[in-house]
This record gives structure tokens, sequence and C-alpha cells, in this order.
């Protein structure tokens, strides 16, 4: 059985970055086994596979069965989502998952990037506003 797209961990992504719960800038280290195992015996199963973007029903095994982990099940990784990317991209498969996933990595992708540009655009607007409060404060022309 080919990998699926693991809808309810695509799901948790979009809500992660919604809560601003993601990292940027720095490199994934994925969560060892141990943490992983820390996590289902805590959590459960069903909680760890929403970290994941990949499911294949064939598999048994956690780390198997729920490929491409995007997190450290605190926050999201950008770095891993490209890695997931790259991973998907080095094995040159064309099934419908493996597209899929690739489509939900660049959904993901794009929502990152409009709530980074959405927080620029707030921080260049309070920013402007501190400095300009009333045109007369303006001294320069």
């Amino acid at each position: 059985m080919a990998i699926q797209l693991n809808e309810d961990g695509l799901k948790q992504a979009k809500e992660l970055i919604r809560a601003h719960k993601y990292d940027w800038s720095t490199d994934w280290n994925p969560p060892t086994m141990a943490v992983q195992d820390q996590f289902i015996i805590a959590h459960g199963l069903k909680a760890y596979s929403r970290w994941a973007l990949g499911y294949d029903k064939a598999k048994k095994e956690p780390d198997a069965k729920y490929p491409y982990l995007y997190g450290d099940f605190t926050k999201l990784y950008v770095s891993a989502l490209l890695d997931i990317e790259d991973k998907i991209l080095a094995e040159s498969t064309t099934d419908k998952g493996s597209c899929a996933i690739l489509a939900a990595i660049q959904e993901l992708r794009d929502l990152i990037y409009a709530d980074l540009m959405n927080g620029a655009q707030k921080v260049y607007k309070q920013m402007k506003n501190n400095i300009f409060k009333d045109e007369d404060d303006c001294n320069c022309c």
C-alpha cells in the first residue's frame, strides 16, 4: 500500500499555523524514538498520528505507519516540511498519495508565508503609528 495524505495531520498543521505555533528558522531535528514513545504513552496513537503528514495502513509500527513527522509535539517546523518534500522527491514517486502530500506541504508553506507577511505588516503599521502619532510630529518636511 502506498503512503496516503494524513488528513488529520494536515488539519492539525493548519491549526498550529493559525495559532502561530511554528518555527520557520530552526533546523529540523526529528524527535528521538524515545521521545516518540513517551508521547504515544502519554497522549495515545491518535494524537501521535496528527503530527504526521503521511499514513500507511499496511505498516504496524507508529514511525512507519505515520511517516513524515512535521513537528516536535509542540510546534510545526518549516524545515521539517522541506525535509519531507526532499524525501518524497528523492524517492521519485508519482503516486496519488505522494502528490497529495506535496500539495499539502505547499498549502502549509503558503499559510505560513501569509501569516509571516501579515505579522510584518502589523509590525510596520505599529512602528509607523509610534513614530508619527500625529502628522505634526514629523519635522522632516
